[in-house]
């Protein structure tokens, strides 16, 4: 896999709609015509991505920080790949800056 892109943004295109019930989300794209359904750590990051851009080290930081958990390599990998899995489903994209 190739090194993580600086920073990731929430795609402007989507038009998204939220649900929440505590660990479940179900997010639907009105853009897309997607429905997707995430875990409480992917709906919190999205979220943190729609109010603006941020790396993954902030992005995991943040998170971790709401939490009171320790960042480590394992949540940084996870982080990694599901900003990815989010990029392949157009929620986000990668920015170069």
């Amino acid at each position: 896999m190739s090194p993580p892109p600086l920073r990731w943004v929430a795609n402007a295109a989507c038009d998204l709609h939220w649900r929440d019930w505590g660990a479940d989300h179900v997010l639907f794209n009105n853009a897309s015509g997607q429905t997707h359904f995430l875990n409480e750590l992917g709906a919190a990051s999205l979220m943190l991505l729609v109010g603006g851009r941020g790396a993954v080290d902030d992005v995991g930081r943040l998170l971790c920080a709401e939490r009171g958990a320790d960042r480590d390599a394992e949540l940084y990998n996870y982080l990694v790949d599901m900003l990815h899995d989010m990029d392949d489903l157009g929620l986000v994209e990668p920015v170069l800056s």
